[in-house]
């Protein structure tokens, strides 16, 4: 059993003519599972599941963005303005925001790599014979990539044990490594560089605290999700959550395309349909309401829970 993962990036430019014939095999065992090669530029190829919407563009010269951006200037731009890899990632943080790695050699020839400070897309990397591998894939073709030295990392795992919050930064197997959100990281090795964590940008000057600039962000991150997307489906939970943002969609302009929806099980303890039924009609929204089962607790539902590098 595979977990299907959005996305590899490989850097080959450096690989070693005895770690070809593998690499090869590994490609060719992608595409016989259903992956293909969105992207090649200098040295470096970015797969995806096929059909895969996970947008894959090249946004500057030596550039890879694998995600979305949205922001008040272009990445190209930014690219072009930035004198060095921190200044560009701070750009990028500091202008706009996604879901996204950027994925670059900077003027050192380094390959270097900015996660978004939301973590959306998973990042974890290594280097094997000077093949330098990010993905956030277990694909099982992608194993005999994986390096000689790999295998459970106990102190990591107890580390994460007695405080979940490390798994977040690291993953419990040696050899691999993981870039944090809101750094630049050096694939393959230790470094990196925070650009982004929640006190800087709570400390952020001319910042308006009001709660029409806090209702005005809300309305516009939504607006701009809803960008170009022909349906929506939405839950509507009966929680605070997601009523705000069936409000947003409501401002937005929803559509008769838009559906929302409220999962709902058995038991009163977890039926919150009054709250949602009572939302939907304060916006005058449609709601759908589907029964959900009580899930099975097995074998094979355990498993899944062991997929991914986590």
């Amino acid at each position: 059993m595979n977990a299907p993962g959005r996305y590899i990036v490989l850097d080959r430019r450096d690989c070693p003519a005895n770690l070809r014939p593998r690499l090869q095999t590994s490609l060719d065992g992608l595409r016989s599972v259903g992956w293909t090669q969105r992207l090649e530029l200098d040295g470096l190829e970015v797969w995806t599941p096929a059909g895969s919407a996970l947008p894959v563009v090249q946004v500057h010269r030596r550039h890879l963005l694998i995600g979305d951006y949205h922001g008040t200037t272009t990445l190209s731009a930014l690219c072009g303005l930035a004198r060095d890899a921190g200044q560009l990632a701070r750009s990028v943080v500091g202008s706009g925001w996604g879901r996204y790695i950027l994925i670059f050699r900077d003027a050192d020839d380094v390959l270097r790599l900015l996660r978004d400070p939301t973590g959306a897309l998973d990042a974890v990397h290594w280097v094997r014979d000077g093949l330098t591998v990010v993905t956030d894939a277990t694909v099982g073709p992608l194993d005999r990539l994986l390096p000689l030295e790999v295998e459970i990392d106990w102190d990591g795992l107890a580390r994460i044990a007695s405080d979940v919050a490390w798994l977040a930064f690291s993953v419990p197997l040696t050899g691999l490594s993981t870039a944090i959100q809101g750094a630049l990281t050096t694939p393959g090795t230790g470094d990196a560089l925070t650009v982004w964590t929640p006190g800087t940008a709570a400390r952020r000057p001319n910042d308006d605290p009001s709660a029409e600039a806090l209702a005005a962000v809300v309305d516009g991150t939504v607006a701009t999700l809803l960008q170009s997307r022909p349906r929506i489906l939405a839950e509507l939970s009966g929680g605070l959550d997601s009523a705000i943002v069936a409000a947003a969609v409501r401002r937005a302009g929803a559509t008769p395309s838009t559906t929302f929806l409220n999962y709902h099980p058995a038991q009163a303890e977890g039926d919150e349909r009054g709250h949602a039924r009572a939302v939907a009609a304060w916006l005058d929204l449609p709601l759908t309401e589907i029964a959900k089962p009580p899930a099975r607790l097995d074998l094979d539902t355990l498993a899944l829970l062991g997929l991914g590098f986590r």
